[in-house]
Order: C-alpha cells, then sequence, then structure tokens
C-alpha cells in the first residue's frame, strides 16, 4: 500500500458537515483551527482507490491514521508507521484543500495537493502524486494517478 494513499487518508486523510465558517464571518485561520479540531484523533481506514484500483479489505484492515491539533498526522499498519508528516489546510476553496508534507515513509521531502471534507464521525481526501495538479472532484479514476480515502472515526 502506497503511503500517500494512506496519509491522504488520514489527512486530513481529514468539509461538507463543517460549512464554511469563513463564510459566517469567521476569519480562515479560525476555520482552519476547527477543521484540524474535527481531524485530531484516530481515524480507521475504511477503503482506499488509487488509480481506478480498489483496495482490498484485507489491504485497507489494521491501517489507522492520527493527527493532533497541529496538523502532524502518522499512519501506521498495525504497530509500524508507514508514513507521517503535516498538512497545511485551506477551507477557502471549493473543495477544501490541503498539502501533504510527507516527514517519513516512501514519499519522505514530498508535497502532494490534495482536497478533503470531513462529516461527523467520517472524511475523505483526494490526492495527486507530488508535482501533479490538485484534485478538482473526489475521484480517483484509472489514469487519473489520484488516490481517494475514506476513514471513520475509532470509537473509544
Amino acid at each position: 500500500m502506497k503511503v500517500i494513499g494512506v496519509a491522504a487518508l488520514v489527512v486530513v486523510s481529514l468539509s461538507c458537515a463543517f460549512r464554511s465558517h469563513a463564510a459566517d464571518g469567521d476569519s480562515k485561520e479560525t476555520t482552519i483551527a476547527r477543521d484540524l479540531q474535527a481531524f485530531q484523533g484516530t481515524w480507521r481506514l475504511s477503503s482506499r482507490e488509487q488509480d481506478g484500483k480498489k483496495s482490498s479489505e484485507e489491504e485497507t484492515k489494521d491501517v489507522f491514521g492520527t493527527m493532533n491539533e497541529s496538523g502532524a498526522f502518522s499512519v501506521r499498519r498495525g504497530d509500524k508507521v508507514i508514513g507521517a508528516g503535516r498538512v497545511k489546510l485551506d477551507p477557502s476553496t471549493n473543495p477544501k484543500s490541503v498539502e501533504i508534507t510527507f516527514t517519513e515513509g516512501q514519499h519522505k521531502g514530498n508535497t502532494a495537493p490534495a482536497i478533503y471534507e470531513i462529516e461527523g464521525d467520517k472524511f475523505r481526501v483526494c490526492c495527486a502524486r507530488p508535482g501533479d495538479e490538485r484534485p478538482a472532484e473526489f475521484s480517483a479514476k484509472a489514469g487519473s494517478g489520484r488516490t481517494l480515502v475514506v476513514y471513520q472515526r475509532e470509537k473509544k
């Protein structure tokens, strides 16, 4: 499983339920802080599609992501960290956008453009390869080079 897809899952892997607070008069920084707060916690990967190929249940099982209030994330399979980094959210775009910078794993040192939406205990991220254009929609069709991931909040 490629780290970029897993990280994308976590992000921010990480909008619909959180309508744009900036439109309500809140600052962009306030909206970013609210979205980062919504992403805090532990998330279980529920589905993944990369370049038109859906991952099997076996490939997605035991994959978890965590994110903290500053946008630092970690993705692991079981006890093994398979990717980590930092996200930079921009909730002022439609769809909401995110830059995913990898500090560990296969894509260490790269930044990938992505979009995200979070709704209650579920979020999805669609991520392009580093250097590619940011996706405009939540799809990972064959030949697109994109990864679409969905995470579900892990209940305590």
